[in-house]
């Protein structure tokens, strides 16, 4: 079984009555082998069964270069022996996660997996200091959705989050649904790491190029991007064009160092959004309806943060408010 001490994934496996705990990535492409099973007497990688000896490390005539840990039995709990963990440092994933909630994009509907762990790790900081809430789901067509319809609702960009290959690709449909509605929505897809790029590495697609149908910006974070200016421009684009931006990144690059760099916010970075006519036509406008006999306002879904002043308005004509269907629930139906 595949069990978690501190932040370190082991498998811990039960062979003749004596327990072993040890690196749970196989190392030929990093199969979960707690997931796997004990097959003639060999630990089976549930990914391309490959076949470990079931108590780790080297030993008997098994060479398989597994990394063990001490553990003991106490109290009914298996514990096992780490070394301590280093003070953390600041790392690129962690200077775009705070970028991210600095421009205003506070909510992640995501999964969790093998290429994208640097990036949700960086989350879950943002998300412990109390700046982000990051929402699981089960299937990532149902995070582009959620994202989507949030964008709706409030005019805010939420980010959609999976791993790479099939699980970015199931984000395609909700991404075309808020593409076509104009909702601003921020994707963001693990990648495999540059490395094995080309090779047929495990759920490897070349997302840039997938999304290139349905992303406004579309960008591969790599080792030298300008990590803070891409994520801010990838926000920026999904707030000004109202459509969708993209970024992948590759597993490796997740996790490198940050250095001195610092996250930047959106001050002076945008003109306000608020639309004001020209004065001549809004007096034109005005003049028309004091001239009006039996008025009628009709509203769309653009309204939904203005209706106070509509209803003012509605009461000082004395008319009827009509509304496009989406836009139905925003005015009191008495």
């Amino acid at each position: 079984m595949t069990v978690i001490a501190g932040h370190k994934d082991l498998c811990l496996s039960n062979y003749k009555g004596k327990l072993t705990a040890m690196d749970n990535k196989c190392p030929h492409q990093g199969g979960p082998l707690g997931e796997g099973s004990i097959e003639n007497g060999l630990l089976r990688c549930p990914w391309h069964g490959w076949d470990f000896c079931p108590h780790g490390g080297s030993s008997s005539d098994f060479d398989d270069g597994l990394e063990t840990f001490p553990l003991k039995i106490e109290n009914n709990g298996v514990y096992v022996g780490l070394e301590p963990e280093a003070p953390h440092e600041k790392t690129v994933t962690d200077l775009m996660a705070e970028t991210m909630v600095n421009w205003g994009v506070n909510r992640v509907f995501g999964m969790a997996g093998h290429s994208n762990l640097g990036l949700a790790d960086a989350m879950r900081r943002q998300e412990e200091k109390g700046q982000l809430k990051f929402i699981g789901i089960r299937h990532e067509g149902a995070a582009s959705f959620a994202a989507s319809a949030y964008g709706k609702l409030t005019g805010k960009p939420a980010a959609c989050f999976a791993i790479a290959g099939p699980g970015s690709t199931n984000m395609f449909t909700g991404l075309w649904d808020a593409k076509v509605d104009r909702a601003p929505i921020l994707a963001l897809t693990g990648q495999v790491a540059n490395p094995v790029v080309g090779t047929g590495n495990f759920q490897e697609v070349d997302l840039v190029r997938a999304f290139q149908t349905v992303a406004k910006f579309n960008q591969r974070v790599e080792q030298n991007s300008p990590h803070s200016e891409l994520m801010a421009l990838a926000i920026k684009h999904a707030i000004l064009k109202r459509d969708v931006s993209h970024l992948t990144f590759p597993d490796q690059v997740q996790v490198l160092p940050a250095g001195d760099a610092q996250a930047q916010t959106s001050a002076g970075r945008m003109t306000p959004l608020t639309v004001a006519p020209p004065r001549e036509s809004l007096k034109e406008a005005t003049d028309k309806i004091k001239a009006g006999i039996k008025p009628v306002i009709v509203i769309g879904h653009g309204a939904r943060f203005h209706m106070e002043a509509i209803v003012q308005l509605a009461e000082q004509l004395n008319c009827p408010v009509l509304t496009t269907f989406k836009a139905k629930y925003p005015i009191p139906t008495d």
